[in-house]
């Protein structure tokens, strides 16, 4: 579901974010993808969806990453990024896991009935109606997952999902991606979280991937 051949991302000054980068994620695997800060994690996230350009081979869900294919490939894969509020844009939490919908062209009847499924999955059925602005740290990332969600992407893509959270909503969030389906790739520097969800870690330091193996034989002073 995701492979990468010699990708390499680089900013406007010509500073590589990722240089000559390969790695492959599987249907349904939960991948860790591990570093400090400036290791590439946010970079390889972005240039997966066309935010950023890259140079190379890179595909996500069966389509090669290029200009003619990034409608389709963001229909298919969900991003979460590090501050929920820059998903969270619209008044009520309602309206932003309906907007994705919406824009799809679904019915009114259709698209709320979803809104409700996936809240409920998410067990926070009571934020519909509440403002974005007012929740915690931990709701805000939990309505923001959802809005990604309810258009049922084959690939999520996560950026530091930990960020913001508090012990309880980190363990909620835990259990909610261990049981979904999708393939995913989880940037963080939180090593425990990194272990209870993900099998599988790669290791990145300045763009370079220097380390790939199961998760919890990851060393943490690797993390620069």
């Amino acid at each position: 579901m995701i492979k990468l051949i010699d990708w390499t991302v680089a900013y406007p000054d010509g500073t590589k974010a990722l240089d000559r980068l390969s790695l492959s994620a599987g249907r349904g695997e939960r991948t860790a993808l591990i570093g400090g800060n400036g290791a590439g994690k946010s970079s390889l996230i972005r240039s997966l969806v066309g935010i950023l350009p890259g140079q190379g081979t890179a595909e996500i869900a069966g389509l090669e990453v290029r200009k003619e294919n990034l409608q389709e490939i963001r229909r298919r894969t969900g991003v979460v990024f590090q501050n929920p509020d820059d998903q969270l844009f619209l008044p009520t939490i309602r309206d932003n896991v309906a907007f994705g919908l919406k824009n799809l062209g679904m019915g009114k009847e259709e698209a709320e009935e979803k809104v409700r499924n996936i809240l409920q999955q998410f067990n926070i059925p009571g934020l519909a109606d509440r403002l974005a602005m007012k929740l915690s740290g931990g709701e805000k990332r939990l309505a923001a997952l959802a809005s990604v969600m309810v258009m049922e992407p084959e690939v999520l893509l996560l950026d530091e999902p930990t960020a913001f959270l508090d012990p309880k909503a980190r363990r909620n969030l835990i259990r909610i991606l261990k049981r979904l389906p999708q393939t995913m790739l989880i940037a963080t520097h939180d090593l425990s979280f990194a272990a209870e969800v993900c099998p599988r870690a790669v290791l990145l330091s300045r763009g370079t991937l220097i380390a790939e193996k199961a998760t919890e034989e990851i060393d943490e002073d690797l993390i620069s």
